[in-house]
């Protein structure tokens, strides 16, 4: 990673990225992994949320992972994130991050919100977004001590 000034495509051409700030691939500041397959049948509602590439799709009485959590679509809509803070099942339509290294995780949520994840749509007739190319997307990532300050907007704002 550099931390130094860059320019970062995701961000919009030719903004400079502030002091401080680290730039390098995605893949260095989260770790995206397929949701898991839970068949309509399977599904026990309670109170653990389900989420798919449309978001909540349902409830479950266990889960896959803590929250809080990032989660967005892989097959059908992507380039919609998903927030939320507890416990959930995502679904292998879905791909939720599943280290967040450090960053917080309302900061990667708003970061990815504005990523643009569509660009990397690979399917033809169903959009499917490929992790291993989304991961070497080059980003800036302010350090802990920034997200914090602005935990409800990426760049300040909101």
């Amino acid at each position: 990673m550099n931390q130094h000034y860059a320019n970062e495509p995701a961000c919009g051409i030719g903004l400079v990225t502030p002091f401080g700030w680290q730039s390098g691939e995605l893949l260095s500041f989260l770790e995206l992994q397929r949701g898991i397959d839970l068949p309509v049948q399977n599904r026990r509602g309670s109170e653990i949320p389900i989420f798919g590439s449309d978001g909540l799709l349902g409830f479950h009485d266990t889960s896959v992972t803590d929250g809080p959590g990032v989660i967005t679509g892989r097959s059908g809509t992507i380039g919609k994130p998903f927030y939320t803070e507890g416990r959930y099942w995502p679904l292998n339509t879905s791909l939720y991050v599943k280290n967040f290294k450090g960053n917080l995780p309302k900061f990667v949520y708003y970061k990815l919100s504005e990523s643009g994840l569509e660009r990397f749509s690979t399917g033809t007739g169903v959009p499917t977004l490929n992790r291993n190319v989304a991961q070497k997307e080059v980003v800036t990532f302010p350090p802990l001590s920034e997200q914090q300050k602005n935990r409800r907007h990426p760049h300040g704002r909101g």
